[in-house]
């Protein structure tokens, strides 16, 4: 009776763990938008023959779809390089789920689903995934419910353009601080930094639809000293950043208005305010960075050539003006937020061939 209770026993042990492989395929089946944790498949191992045996390869199958990914910018510099590649794989998946260019508002789900997975089921990136996908300049207002809504800003293109430059170092460092939600998350005065900063994103709001740029300045500048000198305790600021403004700052005298950092990453890059992009521009190139005017971009397009049966998304990357306030949507904070991006230039594409 025992030898049989522990046959019986083993026999629905490996049941249960043939359902567990195949779970990633089964989730698949069904086409609803779900994200699956990271799963580590291990090689199969050699047992000392070979069990292969001959296929043949007379069947010619079908192509039904052709993927084709072109990123353009910089990758893990922090302009939402991820949100980017998730904005764009979460279009093509609904596509392919419904047959029919989709809405917005399902893909923003799927991308904030996708971006809150990779970061330990934190409510992040509500601020990276709203002017990627609405273009333009937008507010994000986060709820502590945990609800976005985006706002969109009205600003003349030209005054950005004019007065807002974005830059990195080919070869510098890339996002490189693993811990940096922790210590966010963690900090005793979270709910405050939130609350602060929500405050400062009005004020910055103000500034960019009256096109002040002197207020905008002194909104930058909180900014700055809020998150990277009081969140961050320093910790999210590449130190080779301050060098580079200060370098600016002796060079443009004046006509250099605020500077922050590029996302909480500590990475080689650099948002600037300025009263002269293109001077600006020319001395961060002399110093070996790559410069660019902010070219306001559209959001996610779908461009469809119906006689190609060609399907192409596209997605701009994004500057954060102010940020980190979306935190607050988390239920481990609870505190309403809201934050300010711009969607910029250039586009990343994802190009679908449709077969059969």
């Amino acid at each position: 009776m025992r030898s049989q209770i522990v046959h019986w026993f083993e026999l629905a042990l490996f049941f249960l763990g043939t359902i567990v492989r195949v779970m990633p395929w089964w989730a698949r089946r069904d086409r609803k938008p779900r994200v699956e944790a990271a799963i580590a498949v291990q090689p199969i191992r050699s047992q000392g023959r070979s069990t292969s045996r001959d296929v043949d390869h007379q069947e010619t199958w079908p192509v039904t779809t052709v993927e084709r990914l072109s990123w353009r910018g910089p990758s893990a510099n922090g302009f939402s390089h991820s949100t980017v590649g998730y904005a764009l794989r979460g279009a093509a998946e609904l596509f392919y789920a419904t047959g029919q260019t989709p809405p917005l508002a399902p893909i923003a789900q799927r991308v904030l689903a996708y971006e809150r997975a990779r970061a330990g089921n934190h409510s992040v990136a509500a601020n990276d995934c709203t002017p990627i996908l609405y273009g333009g300049v937008m507010g994000t207002v986060t709820k502590a419910s945990g609800e976005v809504v985006p706002q969109r800003i009205g600003v003349d293109r030209a005054f950005l353009e004019e007065h807002l430059v974005w830059a990195y170092r080919p070869g510098g460092i890339k996002h490189q601080v693993p811990t940096a939600l922790k210590r966010l998350f963690s900090h005793p005065s979270v709910r405050d930094y939130v609350q602060r900063i929500s405050e400062v994103a009005q004020h910055a709001e103000q500034a960019l639809r009256a096109e002040d740029p002197d207020r905008l300045s002194m909104a930058m500048v909180r900014y700055r000293e809020l998150f990277w000198d009081g969140w961050g305790e320093g910790m999210l600021l590449n130190p080779e950043v301050p060098r580079v403004a200060e370098h600016l700052q002796g060079e443009l005298g004046d006509r250099l208005l605020s500077w922050i950092g590029a996302g909480a990453g500590a990475a080689s890059s650099i948002v600037v305010l300025t009263s002269h992009a293109a001077v600006t521009i020319a001395t961060l190139k002399a110093l070996g960075w790559r410069a660019y005017s902010a070219k306001v971009a559209e959001g996610l397009r779908f461009d469809y050539a119906q006689n190609q049966r060609r399907l192409t998304i596209t997605a701009p990357q994004r500057i954060a003006l102010v940020g980190a306030a979306d935190l607050g949507a988390d239920p481990a904070i609870a505190q309403d937020g809201y934050s300010i991006a711009v969607a910029i230039e250039p586009r990343s594409e994802l190009v679908i061939e449709l077969g059969e």
